[in-house]
């Protein structure tokens, strides 16, 4: 392992145009960049501490890895203090995992919005309502189902597995899918 006196690490910081003077401005400024996909974690990582390490294997966990050695450094450059690169990745590393154990919300992802129907229940996916009606015509013609069952067959919800159509839009659907399956099944 190579060490680094507390000039170089603070140095390395600089390179990446951080504050060394307040170690929330550059974590700040470190976060907005990070977020923004402008870092690989274990080359910053390696590059501030000088020595061959490993980065936490979530990208999540590691961005707040070398956000601890980011304030850990500055921290201790401020007071003064010898920086032990050694020293600086293990308690940046503990850090990071108590981070990442106990402020698991901090990782959260934004969830997907489901839209409802008028019922409270989720509206299906655009052309998802489509196909399921394409696989309906052709389970039910199949089984030489009439006009008039493929057309009560797309107003189930049994049938449909989804919300069903209504009489209008079944109607409008059951001609739509016997023109797609006769243009389908043209031999």
């Amino acid at each position: 392992m190579t060490l680094m006196n507390t000039h170089n690490v603070m140095d390395m910081i600089e390179v990446y145009d951080l504050p060394l003077d307040t170690s929330v401005g550059a974590i700040q400024l470190y976060n907005e960049r990070a977020r923004a996909g402008k870092y690989d974690y274990g080359a910053v990582l390696r590059s501030l501490i000088g020595i061959d390490c490993q980065e936490l294997e979530d990208p999540d966990h590691a961005r707040v890895q070398v956000g601890y050695v980011i304030q850990l450094a500055i921290n201790a450059h401020v007071a003064g203090e010898k920086i032990d690169p050694n020293k600086l990745y293990v308690e940046a590393t503990a850090k990071a995992r108590d981070f990442a154990r106990d402020m698991g919300w901090a990782f959260a992802k934004k969830e997907e919005e489901i839209k409802l129907d008028a019922s409270g229940k989720p509206k299906p996916k655009k052309g998802s309502k489509g196909e399921r009606s394409y696989e309906v015509y052709r389970e039910m013609v199949s089984k030489d189902a009439t006009r008039k069952e493929i057309i009560e067959g797309f107003q189930s919800e049994e049938i449909m597995g989804m919300a069903p159509h209504t009489k209008s839009g079944a109607t409008t659907y059951y001609y739509n899918m016997k023109r797609k399956y006769e243009s389908d099944n043209i031999s």
